[in-house]
């Protein structure tokens, strides 16, 4: 039986016609580089491959632009499925529930599954780990980012003085620990961690910034704002 979703799990939905015009594009286009122009680096053309909560459409595009061969996206908020068609032409875009994929993608697995800060919007991050990692082919990967618990006070300062007012769901960040310990529950090897961000707000020039993350990437999973993870399935 499917689960009954409330206003929390489409607060994105309730924002849709607005989201556009207060997202970080710089977070974005970090988290695209790091999750799909590193960890997933050659892995994408004639594959079959799942944007899990595909949002915008940021980073369906830039799949896209590699050619699977097979393009399959999902989000819980049916206005950004339906906005996702116009975006990026030929992807297959479906209304889809982390906690529940049976209902939008049945037995169908992938050779990359794709999801960035997405988890930690759902009610049970770990479950939807669990259930992301289970559409992962023999020999294919997962690459994830979600934000670190460590800095979770960032957002209550945020919110606190109404920077951040406009999303009201779920905000179930994870520690380093837990996200690998349930990678490796769910039967996938660990092939990289790293952060993206060092702070989480960009107060110094991007340029410098960016030179500045890139560099202590493979040293700050533990501490920085965001966890990247790059994990694969044994073949």
């Amino acid at each position: 039986m499917r689960r009954e979703l409330t206003q929390k799990d489409l607060a994105y939905d309730q924002i849709a016609r607005d989201w556009r015009s207060f997202i970080d594009d710089y977070d974005t286009a970090r988290r695209g580089d790091v999750l799909i122009g590193d960890f997933l680096a050659g892995r994408i053309e004639g594959r079959r491959v799942l944007d899990a909560g595909c949002g915008l459409g940021e980073f369906s595009r830039r799949i896209a632009a590699l050619r699977p061969a097979r393009h399959v996206a999902i989000d819980i908020a049916p206005q950004l499925v339906e906005n996702l068609k116009s975006v990026v032409p030929g992807v297959d875009a479906r209304v889809g529930d982390l906690l529940d994929l049976q209902a939008s993608l049945g037995d169908e697995v992938f050779d990359v599954v794709f999801c960035s800060e997405v988890i930690e919007h759902t009610p049970d991050p770990l479950l939807a780990i669990r259930n992301l990692a289970a559409r992962v082919a023999p020999g294919g990967s997962l690459a994830l980012s979600c934000p670190n618990a460590a800095w979770k006070w960032s957002l209550w300062i945020a919110q606190t003085l109404k920077i951040r007012k406009k999303y009201l769901g779920y905000e179930n960040w994870l520690w380093s620990g837990r996200l690998r310990a349930e990678l490796d529950r769910a039967g996938l090897r660990l092939e990289r961690a790293e952060g993206v961000h060092l702070v989480p707000w960009q107060v110094i020039p991007k340029a410098a910034l960016t030179r500045l993350d890139t560099a202590l990437r493979r040293h700050s999973f533990g501490w920085s704002v965001n966890h990247a993870v790059l994990a694969v399935r044994p073949a």
